[in-house]
């Protein structure tokens, strides 16, 4: 069996700048947990309690809501 990519679909009832941000890697438990690890180093706090609301640091995604990169144009 194949490991597979964690799958992190966000919830409309807990909105949080995190889903859409450029710095938010999904990071899968072992127990079926999913946490979102913020990788900018200058945000002191790598797993932000949720939902984040303002972000000093916040950078929105170029990607498309399913992971993949967007066709230019």
């Amino acid at each position: 069996m194949q490991p597979t990519e964690p799958v992190y679909k966000p919830s409309a009832a807990r909105p949080s700048l995190c889903h859409t941000c450029s710095f938010i890697r999904v990071v899968a438990g072992r127990f079926d947990q999913v946490y979102l690890l913020c990788q900018n180093d200058l945000l002191p706090e790598k797993y932000p309690r949720q939902p984040v609301r303002r972000c000093d640091v916040y950078a929105p995604t170029t990607r498309a809501p399913d992971g993949a990169t967007p066709a230019p144009g």
